[in-house]
């Protein structure tokens, strides 16, 4: 297992303590982290993680003009052992001998001008290992604290990364797929034996920094990067930490991560980013390399050929023309993901991962003003691509959403409030909220979910193998307790949901019938629901729905994506004449009858029935195509002319008629 919290937003400090800092827009650092006086800490609250780990690293990116620091340290809730008292609380004997509860807080650097690790920490705990906390055994959460002082000008914290991680050895790679990770980032070659450095033989991760901070548009000097990342307490170039900090002084965003498989870095790849990673090996186990054995050597991952072999960035070739190699993936696998668990620094340009919402429900708007014309409603745990940032709003594609607007399929386009996004991602949903309104409850503290929110639900108690509910709770499709469903939030702590107010995500039984039974059940319970222009979301400052935001929630409870806007839901279907359509297909109409925009979309219920959100209405409505269109079904044809009826000044349109079910 490994995991890593990152915190970038205001929303991912909302339970920290924060001690003489002051607010920053989103775009300048992280939130509230300008010193507003000669010093300062910022304090997480306390960081539960998905599995127990004995592994931490942390990183951070700042702003450290002449004369200011930044003391990094973390403390870790240690597992208790063997004879615990209830509930997980250590019994009194093993407290005070501190076998169980919370560690003393641990030093983990010094950055000023220069970069000092403290030398190492032991105690019953673990140990301070250079960059690396060590476990003695399993903890279930840390908090990390972070002390700033000032210089001449204030310090800036810009974000903060923990990730951890745990002994468990790993599964072997998949089977190769291939996809946009197939191809190679063609970084300028740089040797460490080819510069000019004392300790050639030492300075792998910092030629390896060299080399993609180069790709970022960023040169430097091989020896100059040397400089700028040492650790004057180790006397070390590869402090991991330091690595990160420097490349985040020079105007990338970064942090070093444990990341689970060689698929991670396939995915880094495919989105244009260099990833610098280390391997341990032995003698003839990396065919190709430089080096015949290492304990710790740092390369850049720069591509994958077709048949999945990893294409890197050897530092230690002895000269230029062979830093590039191929190592076979399996291989790899091992000396990276099994040997270093996975260890990697991930750069690029700032505010450019992908984020996630973390309230009930944030508005996309045209632009970044509150006042801006809302384009559609996200979910909590939704995912964005961050296109930039602009004081504290962010521009964004909703990865769920399609959209055709600019000529090529992507996310829906617009601007979300920083404060409504986390920058970590979530975890894989395997559930989502069927009705219109779920209470997940958590520490007291109650969150409203919204028809359509996708969770990750948590095993429960009684899991016996391999994380296998007891055949009574899989057989309604839900880990579940007596109470309600386990599931965990995007801040790491659990919630609990009522079990009756959530479906699976994916049931590979349902058969076609039962998702169009579910897509009607759900545009049925949106009846009487407010008709909101982008609105597609049934909690959150603006409750509601438009005509498309109906259909598509609909159909994401009932397992189906599809496009966001009714014009793009029309694109992707497959159309249908009016004598086959079914239950849950749809009805497009356009603009006019000369216009091939299609501007509404409804939910075609049986017979002659019709499920809409109508905006002359003001909410979402059942009615009829007599009552709509003056004639039934049976008179209407595909791509005919209708006239609308529903609105003060009658409309001639053209009506459509699509699915996005069964094989047509």
């Amino acid at each position: 297992m490994s995991y890593t919290a990152r915190h970038r937003t205001p929303l991912d400090l909302a339970r920290a303590e924060l001690s003489g800092l002051e607010p920053l827009p989103f775009a300048e650092g992280l939130a509230a982290a300008r010193l507003a006086r000669s010093s300062g800490t910022l304090t997480s609250d306390a960081i539960e993680t998905p599995a127990p780990f004995d592994d931490l690293v942390a990183s951070w990116n700042a702003a450290l003009p002449a004369g200011s620091s930044l003391g990094m340290s973390v403390r870790v809730r240690g597992l208790p052992a063997p004879g615990v008292g209830g509930a997980g609380v250590p019994l009194r004997s093993e407290r005070e001998s501190g076998q169980g509860g919370w560690s003393p807080w641990f030093d983990l650097g010094e950055a000023t001008e220069t970069y000092s690790s403290p030398g190492r920490q032991e105690n019953d705990f673990g140990a301070v290992d250079v960059d690396t906390l060590k476990l003695a055994r399993p903890a279930d959460a840390f908090q990390y604290r972070v002390r700033l002082s000032a210089g001449r000008k204030p310090a800036t914290l810009k974000l903060v990364a923990v990730t951890v991680s745990d002994a468990a050895a790993p599964p072997e790679p998949p089977a190769f797929r291939p996809g946009p990770w197939v191809r190679e980032l063609k970084l300028r070659p740089r040797s460490q034996f080819r510069e000019r450095v004392e300790d050639k033989g030492d300075i792998c991760s910092p030629t390896s920094l060299a080399m993609v901070l180069e790709w970022w548009g960023v040169r430097r000097s091989t020896a100059r990067v040397a400089a700028m990342v040492r650790d004057h307490g180790a006397g070390i170039y590869g402090n991991w930490p330091f690595n990160i900090a420097a490349a985040a002084a020079l105007g990338l965003e970064g942090w070093a991560a444990r990341l689970d498989s060689i698929e991670d870095l396939q995915d880094e790849v495919a989105e244009g980013r260099p990833v610098v990673a280390s391997l341990t090996f032995g003698p003839g186990e990396m065919d190709g390399a430089p080096l015949e054995r290492t304990r710790g050597h740092l390369v850049v991952v720069s591509g994958f050929t077709p048949r999945g072999d990893v294409v890197v960035m050897d530092p230690a070739a002895p000269e230029v023309g062979g830093v590039r190699r191929v190592f076979d993936r399996l291989q790899f696998h091992r000396a990276w993901r099994v040997n270093k668990r996975g260890l990697a620094y991930l750069l690029g340009k700032p505010v450019r991962r992908r984020m996630t919402v973390g309230v009930p429900a944030a508005e996309l708007r045209r632009r970044p003003e509150p006042s801006s014309e809302l384009f559609t409603g996200i979910l909590y745990g939704d995912r964005l691509t961050p296109l930039k940032a602009k004081g504290d709003w962010v521009q964004a594609l909703a990865d769920g959403q399609e959209s055709f607007s600019t000529g090529t399929w992507q996310g829906y386009r617009g601007w979300v409030r920083a404060a409504d996004l986390r920058y970590g991602p979530a975890s894989r949903p395997d559930a989502v909220v069927a009705s219109t309104r779920a209470a997940l409850m958590a520490g007291g503290e109650r969150l409203d979910l919204s028809m359509g929110t996708q969770v990750a639900r948590l095993p429960a108690p009684g899991v016996i193998v391999a994380g296998v509910p007891p055949r009574s709770e899989r057989e309604n499709g839900l880990s579940s307790r007596e109470d309600g469903v386990l599931v965990r939030l995007l801040d790491g702590r659990t919630g609990l949901l009522p079990a009756r107010d959530l479906l699976p995500l994916e049931v590979p039984a349902r058969t076609e019938a039962e998702v169009r039974g579910l897509v009607l059940r759900q545009a049925g319970l949106l009846l009487g629901a407010a008709y909101v222009w982008g609105g597609r979301s049934t909690v959150g400052p603006t409750p509601g729905v438009d005509c498309s935001g109906l259909s598509s929630l609909a159909y994401r409870v009932a397992g189906v994506r599809i496009p966001r806007d009714a014009h793009e839901q029309k694109l992707r279907s497959a159309r249908v004449p009016p004598a086959e359509l079914e239950p849950g297909d749809l009805i497009f109409l356009t603009k006019s009858a000369r216009s091939r925009t299609v501007t509404h979309v409804m939910v075609f219920e049986g017979e002659d029935s019709i499920i809409e959100s109508r905006q002359s209405a003001g909410k979402v409505v059942r009615t009829t195509f007599r009552e709509r269109f003056g004639e039934p079904l049976a008179g209407l044809k595909d791509g005919g002319t209708v006239t609308d009826l529903t609105e003060k000044k009658r409309r001639r349109r053209k009506i459509f008629f699509g699915s996005f079910l069964g094989a047509r």
